[in-house]
């Protein structure tokens, strides 16, 4: 999560690696997709799935391959503990 450093007054990135390394697949969505999700989430503009971790908030980010994505939304379809759907958005 960004940070404003009291000294200089600009904006720093404050954010500390988890540990966590998954497995995922990581979906662009479709202009239809993100104007779905969009009226629920701010913006989303990725799907990624991965078999269940415990501790996947939205306060992070997913570092794939050099791209930030910043997590909008956690779903455990059906509450199953057996994968995650997140949406996200691509950092810029």
């Amino acid at each position: 999560m960004p940070i404003t450093d009291p000294d200089t007054k600009k904006t720093v990135s404050n954010w500390t690696p988890t540990g966590i390394e998954a497995w995922a697949s990581v979906e662009p969505m479709s202009g239809t997709e993100m104007l779905k999700y969009q009226q629920v989430e701010s913006s989303v503009s990725h799907r990624i799935r991965m078999w269940y971790q415990p501790g996947i908030t939205p306060d992070m980010r997913i570092n794939y391959a050099g791209r930030y994505l910043n997590i909008a939304s956690v779903i455990d379809p059906q509450e199953l503990h057996r994968e995650l759907e997140i949406l996200a958005d691509e950092e810029v």
